[in-house]
């Protein structure tokens, strides 16, 4: 009969480790449940510089002992929680006396054992109790626990754990039991549905609040007491939106033109029947929805930057709607979504509207020969630029051009033209150089006349203009 239980199991963990090679240092004072502090050896590859090998794993152990069934180590609840807190390893051992040697289990401190740790934290707060180191946690372990090769298997039991043991274990401490949310937020708020549904989908900043009382919520247990409580405040929420493609077709003929756009919803529970409101946001245009029905704005400011691709958008709409309306359709997880039609109104003449797309176009086409981000570029912008910009549209994307004039002696035959385009539009400097092929090279008289065909942008550059 062993008198001194305890002591002989650590003794044997002690002498375990020491024929494994593992350093087996002893915790001089028990106040966090650990018993011992191991440090295994650092694994060596032949060939491979040392400074470059990652240092050995670490690992808290507690070492408990029993001399029959059932097999539990039971442990304060105080440890168990710093045991789920702590971001390194910790393994509970559980050793038996036997005739010929002592039987060896372990339970790796895991998923398992830090929820249920934290749940029961939880609970004890809820009820009053906040003497931890009073309470216990019964830790069970089955004949799949015994290990032959016990500082074998901690160490494996680590390393399998990608890319970083301590991340990884933080990440579970921190999310176990919030799979249904974090909290609830009880809000008295000044306004309608509609303001609530607007905060949501982003179309206003905040809301005024009389009071509001947010009660924190783990494992489906309310906290003992709220975390947050105040009155006479604002409420501000971030939308959450996902990515979605926006289809429209129109002009004359009809042309396609997808633009990537961002899907936001905003659902409110009532009394009555769930309100429902969604939203497509794609920079100018925006189709907002909801209750079977929806509305389409495409507004741009005229002193407003905007990001090119955004301002193209904005000018080709503009430009197919001197045409007849604009077919809508929304691609959303690998479905189509019928939108119905958009159609705008106001005095601008369509000349204008097709005039400005065509300038933009020529500029998109340029910032994107030049591999360079979407330039913020307004209305009023190219507006300014548009004496200049009319004819630098003109030499980027018109399908030909024509030289007519008097040779002063005879020319060799033209294989194409080269020349190079420029003008300022805003904050922004566009230069390209652009390729002709030569289509026609004729005589009339003394006039010689040469048409180039389409153009090839050799070369471009976007830059801030001086």
């Amino acid at each position: 009969m062993i008198d001194r239980l305890p002591q002989f199991a650590e003794r044997h963990f002690a002498s375990l480790c020491a024929a494994a090679g593992v350093v087996c240092n002893r915790s001089e004072e028990d106040e966090l449940g650990w018993d011992f502090l191991l440090q295994f050896p650092a694994r060596r590859t032949p060939g491979r510089p040392a400074d470059m090998e990652p240092a050995g794993p670490e690992a808290f152990v507690q070492v408990k002992s029993t001399r029959s069934a059932p097999l539990v180590a039971r442990t304060k609840l105080s440890n168990a929680l710093h045991a789920a807190q702590n971001a390194r390893p910790f393994f509970i051992v559980l050793i038996i006396p036997g005739e010929s040697a002592p039987q060896v289990y372990a339970k790796h401190f895991w998923k398992t054992e830090i929820a249920r740790t934290l749940r029961r934290v939880r609970l004890a707060e809820r009820a009053g109790d906040a003497s931890f180191n009073k309470r216990h946690l019964d830790i069970r372990l089955t004949e799949t626990d015994a290990h032959s090769d016990l500082l074998g298997w901690m160490r494996q039991t680590i390393e399998d754990v990608k890319p970083s043991y301590g991340a990884e274990k933080s990440r579970i401490a921190a999310t176990v039991g919030h799979e249904d949310g974090f909290g609830l937020m009880d809000v008295t708020f000044e306004g309608g549905a509609e303001d609530l549904l607007n905060l949501h989908l982003g179309l206003i900043d905040s809301i005024p609040i009389k009071r509001a009382s947010y009660v924190p919520h783990r494992f489906g247990i309310a906290a003992a007491k709220p975390e947050l409580e105040l009155e006479n405040a604002r409420m501000s929420i971030e939308p959450r939106s996902k990515p979605v493609t926006l289809r429209l077709q129109g002009g004359s003929p009809t042309q396609e033109l997808r633009v990537n756009a961002k899907l936001y919803n905003a659902l409110l529970p009532t009394d009555e029947e769930p309100r429902h409101r969604w939203m497509v946001d794609a920079g100018p245009l925006r189709i907002i929805g909801g209750s079977g029905s929806y509305k389409a704005q495409i507004n741009i400011g005229y002193d407003e930057r905007w990001l090119l691709s955004e301002l193209r958008l904005f000018t080709t709409v503009a430009a197919w709607s001197a045409t007849g309306s604009i077919g809508l359709q929304l691609y959303l997880d690998g479905q189509r979504i019928p939108l119905g039609t958009l159609t705008l109104e106001d005095k601008e003449s369509s000349w204008s509207r097709i005039k400005v797309r065509e300038w933009t176009e020529a500029l998109g086409a340029v910032a994107g020969a030049s591999g360079h981000a979407d330039p913020h570029i307004s209305i009023a912008d190219v507006t300014e630029a548009s004496p200049l910009l009319s004819r630098f549209a003109a030499f980027i994307a018109s399908p030909s051009i024509r030289m007519d004039y008097e040779p002063e002696r005879t020319d060799d035959l033209t294989r194409a033209v080269v020349y190079h385009v420029a003008c300022d539009v805003g904050e922004w400097c566009f230069l390209a150089v652009i390729e002709r092929r030569t289509r026609t090279d004729e005589m009339h008289c003394s006039r010689r006349t040469l048409t180039f065909g389409e153009p090839r942008i050799l070369d471009a550059i976007t830059c801030r203009a001086l």
